[in-house]
Parts: C-alpha cells; structure tokens; sequence
C-alpha cells in the first residue's frame, strides 16, 4: 500500500494510479479485519466439547492432589477447573440462544442447573483446601463432581456438541491450511495438511459409530466427496508455495476451501437440523458456486460460465429465502430478525445482478464475484453473531471510519471516501437496530433515560427519511444532528478536527455543476451527461433557497440521471471490449464508482434535507462526495472521447 500511496502522490491525476491505491487500501483494511475477527470465539460445539475435556482432567488432579495433601496442585486444579467451568458455560450461552435452541415446555434448564452448582464451587473447594484428609470434605466434592458431569453431559446433548464438533475440528484445519498460504509459510501448511487429513479420518470414525442407521448412510453419502476435496485444496497450497508471490495461486486454495466447506455444512446440518444450520448450509453452497464461476472464468469456455452463473443465482436465492425464513425463528431478538431479514433482501438482490449480468461481460462478472463472496462471509458471521459483539464491533469500527473521514476527507480519493461512508452507514445501522431493541426494553421497564428517548427519537426520524415520498411533506421532527449528539454516550471524545472550508455546499455543488457542463461541452457528451448538470445547479438553487422538498427532488434527479449515464458507459464498454480490454476495465470501474455515488449523494441529500440546522462537518463530508461526483464525470467524459475517437474511429 506504501508503494501505491507513493505512486499516486507522484501521479496525483492519473486514475489507474488513484484506483491500485484503492484496492491496495481494500486489500489491507480486508487483513486487519481477519485479524481482528481471529479473537471473536467460534465453534461454540467444540469449545463445550473440549472444556468439558478439561474439567474432567481437573478434577481427576484435584482428586489424586487431596489424596497426597498436595495443597499447590489442588490450587493450580481448581483455577483450570474454574476456567474450564467458565468456557463451558459461555459456550453453552451462546450456543443455545434463540436462533438456535430454544428449550422444551417443561424441561429443566441445565444453565440454570450450571450456576447453582458453581455457585457452590468455592463452599466445596475452601472446605477441601482447607482438610484435604477430612472423607467427608473430599465426598462433598465427589458429588459436587458427579452432578457437574451430569449437566455437562446433558448440555451437550442438548445441542448436539460431541456430534458437530469433530466436522468443526476439520473446519478449523482448513483455516490453519489457508492462514498458512497467506503467510507463504512450507511449515504452518504441511502441518495443517497433516491436521486436516488426520481429522477427517477421526471425522469419518465419529460418523461410522452413529447409531441411527439412516443418519449414518446420510452423512457418510453427503461426506463421501471430502476426501477428493482435501487432496484438491491441499495440491493447491503446495502450488502456492512453489509461487507464493502469485496471488491467484493463493486465490485458488480459497476457492477450493470453500468447495471443502460445503459438505460439511451439509453434514451439520442434518446431523442437528436447525433453521441457522440450514441457513449457513445455504450460504455455503453459494461459495463454493463463487469458486465454480471463477474457475469458468478461467477456463474461458462460455457455457460452462453461463451455467455456473445460473447456478450461482439460484444459490444465492435459496440463501436469502433460508435467511429470511430463519428469521422468522420463535423467540429470536428483534434486532437478529432485522440483521438476518437485510442478509437476506442483500443477497436476494445479488441473485438478481448475477443472473442480468452477460457472460460476456468477464471483467464485471469476476468483480461481482469477488464482491459477492466478501458479502457471503458477512452473512456467515452475521447468522453466529451475538448482541454484544455485533454492537462493540459496530461502534469501534464506525468510529474508525468517522476518524478516517475527519481526517482525510479533503485528500482522499473519490472511492475510497465513498466506501468509508457506505461502511460508516450500515455499522451506524447495526448500532440503531441494537439501541433500538434496548430502548424499547428499558421502556417496559419504566421510565426512559435521554438516551434512550434519542435513540427512538432518531430512530422514528430515519424511518421518515427512508420512507419519503417526492410529493410528501418535509420531514418536521428535530434536527438530526442534534439526536447523534444525544447519542454522544456511544463516543468518546476527541480533539476537533480542522476542517478546511472552500466554500459552503451549495458554492460547490454549483462549481461542480458549471465544471460538468464545461466537459460536457468540452468532450461533446451526450444528453445524459448535460441532464446530471443541470440536476446539480437545480440542488444548488434549492438548498439555497431553502426548499428542502426541491432537494429531495433534485436529489433523486441526479441519481436518475447518473444510472442514465451509466447504461451509456455500459454500451461503450461493450463495443471497446474486444479492441482495447484495458479501456474496458476503465469504463467499467467508472460505472460501478458512478452507481455509488448516486445511491450515496440521493441518501445524504435526503438527511440534509431533513436537518433544521446547518452542520458544517456534515456540509462537507456532502460536498466532498460532490466534488468527487464531479472528478468521475469529468474522467468518464474525457475517456468516453478517447474510447469513440482512436479506439473505435467514430466522429462526435
């Protein structure tokens, strides 16, 4: 990314240059975040599994420690006991929430049973440290043991951990497989490869010792192509290594990973059939179709693309209908159903964009590939997720990216602002919906605090903002910004930033709007193009004027008119295509850059126009996104000229 950042400051106006430093910036804030999810716990099955494992152990050491009146050792037995106790029931919390497990009318609950017994642990433990020789202390705790054994016994029953935690001990091979190849490092991968093929071989054991029989010939049929599909990711690993500087090499051993996953999600679910089971087995099969097209593209042999296209889509859709149907789950949290409802709606819609899109188009079809698995791995991790994580890991990284805008607003590229401001939208989002469920709570419980009151104050502005029409009546509720600042429990604060201002919002839409139908004149543009310009000096007109309904308006104008323009970069790309693929590549950048842009400016219009008062830092951030709409116009025009005039020899 140095070298990118060092290539655009000497290029500052060549796009290609701006763009690499783009995707370089991408490519990192992608690593830092794999690193930052490494700590979150996973596999709660296993984790139950194998605490279970250590209490055991503990207290077999605990035992033969008091028998010798080994004092120390009976120490260091209870603290590991005591941590295993903790993980087991932290596991066990989660793994047994709403979207997974809810208990039957009637049965007693071993959580309950858990605490009881732990809150007796230290009455047990105190007495046997204190007499270790006394019987009748060391019987105590026999039988505080026994009972322990019994409720961990039946927790994991309950949730199916000793059968679905040998499929998640090969799952996470598969991660140390592929960490390996990321790091180029011959030690970490022959090791994983070890790991994974000893596993799977204990996984096939684990299936074999099934007593059901019709479960058992199942699995082992949904099982059967593992072992095909372990030598495939393997051979591919050793082919990273032998060229580790070659990043489709590394591409391709995650694409065979996700080939692997799939069955094994099979097996989850059927094994302990569960709406979120079904739900990541869904989501898993349209990862490994994502592998399937990317493997067409390769091959270059246009059926074989167009089919895995097709079945691509059909994937995606039978993953967000599953999403969608999973939450509607009795007794799941209202702000789960609205997380699993939007996964669903996203990839319903991407279902949508995949199959529309042409196999002829391979450099679309291979971004939006590569945009749909990195939405599938947020659907994974959304379908596990808890309220707390979700909500500490909304805030932390909205205040990132308020950070980075503050800072670097006036000198970021048009793209990567934009992407910070899509990221900081849908994490700001998350926060509401769990901010929302905790007001509504607090407001059965009795009196609601400020914050809570802000947090339904901001949310019922939102919905109005979202659900305006263009004939509706402004918004009339109170200022938005004074809301966020309501909110202000959920920042902490910082040093103020300065901020350089060029002119108010409406100066620079106007500049932008003269500076676009200069290169519209300039590069003989077409009527698409002149239509974006006038929209913008209609929004400079209005904001000045203060007709916050004309902003609205104009608003959704200028996002009309852009997608107008972007059908005709569309068409260019596609005459270019065969001739200069590089300038294809341009044109298609520009018109997914462009679709942004008019998504984010109708959005950021429609709040502007909603707030009372005037925010200097929230005017802009809105014309940074103005300015940067005026840059991709201005580029677009001047490559839409070169492509007609030397490329394809036509007179404008």
């Amino acid at each position: 990314m140095v070298n990118a950042a060092k290539d655009s400051l000497e290029n500052p106006k060549d796009p290609a240059k701006q763009l690499k430093l783009h995707d370089a910036a991408r490519a990192l804030k992608k690593a830092a975040d794999r690193a930052a999810e490494a700590s979150v716990p996973k596999n709660d099955e296993k984790i139950m599994r194998d605490a279970e494992e250590r209490a055991k152990d503990a207290i077999a050491r605990i035992r033969a420690a008091a028998q010798k009146g080994d004092k120390p050792g009976m120490q260091k037995g209870f603290k590991d006991l005591r941590k295993a106790g903790d993980d087991f029931q932290k596991a066990y919390r989660r793994r047994r929430g709403p979207i997974n497990f809810l208990p039957k009318s009637g049965e007693e609950d071993p959580l309950a049973e858990l605490k009881k017994l732990w809150d007796k642990f230290g009455v047990n433990r105190d007495k046997l440290l204190e007499d270790p020789k006394n019987p009748k202390n060391l019987d105590n705790f026999n039988n505080w043991a026994d009972k322990l054994k019994k409720v961990q016994d039946k927790a994991v029953d309950q949730v199916g951990a000793k059968k679905i935690a040998p499929i998640q001990d090969v799952e996470d091979a598969i991660k140390h497989l592929e960490d390996g190849v990321r790091r180029s490092d011959p030690a970490a991968v022959t090791q994983a490869a070890k790991d994974l093929i000893d596993r799977a071989n204990k996984l096939n054991k684990h299936v074999d010792s099934e007593p059901d029989t019709a479960v058992k010939q199942r699995l082992q049929k949904t099982l059967a192509p593992v072992k095909d599909l372990i030598a495939d990711t393997v051979n591919k690993a050793k082919e990273s290594l032998q060229e580790p500087n070659n990043p489709d090499k590394k591409k391709r051993v995650k694409e065979a990973a996700d080939r692997l996953r799939y069955p094994l999600a099979q097996a989850k679910n059927q094994w302990v059939p569960e709406p979120a089971k079904e739900a990541a087995e869904k989501v898993a099969k349209a990862k490994a179709d994502v592998a399937d097209v990317k493997d067409a593209l390769r091959g270059g042999d246009p059926n074989k693309l167009k089919d895995a296209i097709a079945k691509l889509g059909d994937s995606l859709g039978n993953a967000g209908k599953q999403l969608k149907k999973t939450a509607g789950t009795a007794g799941l949290a209202p702000w789960k159903k609205q997380q699993l409802q939007r996964a669903g709606d996203n990839l319903d819609n991407l279902a949508e964009k995949i199959k529309k899109t042409p196999p002829t188009d391979k450099l679309v079809v291979e971004d939006l590939a590569d945009h749909i698995g990195e939405q599938l791995d947020n659907v994974l991790q959304a379908i596990d997720s808890e309220e707390k994580d979700e909500l500490i890991r909304a805030k932390a990284k909205a205040k990132s990216i308020m950070a980075s805008i503050k800072a670097t607003a006036d000198d970021m590229d048009p793209m990567s602002l934009l992407e910070c401001a899509q990221d900081l939208s849908g994490y700001l989002g998350s926060m509401m919906n769990l901010s929302m469920d905790w007001a509504k709570n607090q407001a059965n419980e009795g009196p609601l605090t400020d914050k809570a009151r802000a947090a339904l104050d901001l949310d019922d502005l939102l919905r109005q903002i979202e659900n305006t029409k263009v004939d509706d009546a402004p918004v009339n509720t109170e200022s938005l910004d004074a809301l966020l600042a309501s909110l202000n429990e959920l920042n902490e604060p910082s040093a103020p930033v300065p901020q350089v201002v060029t002119g108010t919002f409406e100066d620079v839409v106007a500049e932008v709007a003269i500076e676009v139908k200069k290169s519209v004149v300039k590069h003989k543009g077409n009527k698409e193009s002149k239509d974006v310009a006038d929209a913008l000096q209609e929004l400079a007109n209005a904001a000045r004027a203060g007709k916050r309904q004309q902003m609205i308006v104009s608003g959704r104008a200028i996002s009309a008119h852009i997608q107008q323009f972007i059908k005709q970069l569309k068409d260019l790309s596609d005459r270019v295509a065969s001739k200069n693929p590089m300038y294809q590549d341009r044109l298609i950048r520009y018109t997914h850059t462009l679709k942004n842009y008019a998504t984010q400016m109708k959005i950021m219009i429609s709040v502007k126009a909603s707030s009372i008062e005037r925010d200097a830092d929230a005017d802009e951030s809105l014309a940074s996104i103005t300015r940067g709409l005026g840059q991709m116009m201005t580029e677009a025009l001047n490559t839409t000229e070169i492509v007609k005039v030397t490329i394809l020899k036509e007179p404008l």
